[in-house]
């Protein structure tokens, strides 16, 4: 589930796609939801997340990197971008990512693994 973010207008249908296991039609509705609403954090941090599991880091690098300046206080949208550091190969911001998520989360589990 997206973290919550200062807007109210949650991106439904594209969780609900995302949760069938699609990724095409939710990235298209998460790219909809922040043309309507740019500064929307959730959506870009739900973009982020469905980008890297499709495999696309550069791009989901840029959506969490807008969803942690949107809601900074998001502890998985830090490890998720902690994780797309890492595969990149950058472990220095990598390891800043997880830390920040166990900062705002202390038993954030998964950060604590990566």
């Amino acid at each position: 589930m997206a973290p919550n973010g200062e807007n109210t207008m949650p991106p439904n249908l594209g969780i609900a796609l995302n949760d069938k296991g699609a990724l095409d039609g939710p990235i298209a509705e998460y790219r909809t939801a922040i043309f309507l609403q740019p500064d929307f954090g959730a959506a870009h941090y739900n973009l982020g997340e469905a980008l890297r599991r499709k495999g696309d880091l550069d791009e989901a690098f840029a959506e969490y990197r807008t969803a942690i300046r949107l809601q900074a206080n998001e502890a998985d949208a830090h490890n998720n971008f902690g994780l797309v550091l890492s595969k990149k190969g950058d472990w220095d911001g990598a390891i800043v990512e997880y830390r920040a998520a166990i900062r705002l989360k202390p038993d954030h589990a998964a950060a604590h693994n990566n």
